[in-house]
């Protein structure tokens, strides 16, 4: 039986998610623009980074009566072979940006 792994989330460099991006996700592209970057290690070992930027269709934020750097959509998710649901490491990401948030206000 495998053990639990211990996951870590956190905001990472440019470099570990472009690292992360050009070598496990499919587009082999950095998002532009302004975007928030998580890594991922499990077991202490870099598995990966996840990124946010600004919405691509300003329509989508005026359906919430937003403006656009009001806000953002999850743009990469480039793992390498892992243990802990994907769904677990974005849950992770998205309360770091609501603590980001908070933190501004």
């Amino acid at each position: 039986m495998q053990t639990k792994p211990t996951i870590l989330v956190a905001p990472c460099s440019y470099q570990a998610a472009k690292h992360a991006i050009l070598n496990w996700h499919y587009s082999k592209r950095m998002p532009f623009g302004k975007i928030n970057r998580f890594g991922a290690w499990e077991n202490n070992q870099f598995i990966g980074a996840i990124t946010y930027g600004y919405s691509a269709s300003p329509m989508v934020c005026k359906s919430f009566n937003l403006k656009q750097n009001q806000m953002c959509e999850l743009t990469r998710v480039a793992l390498t072979d892992h243990i802990t649901p994907v769904s677990k490491i974005i849950a992770i990401t998205i309360r770091l940006l609501k603590k980001k948030i908070q933190n501004c206000n």
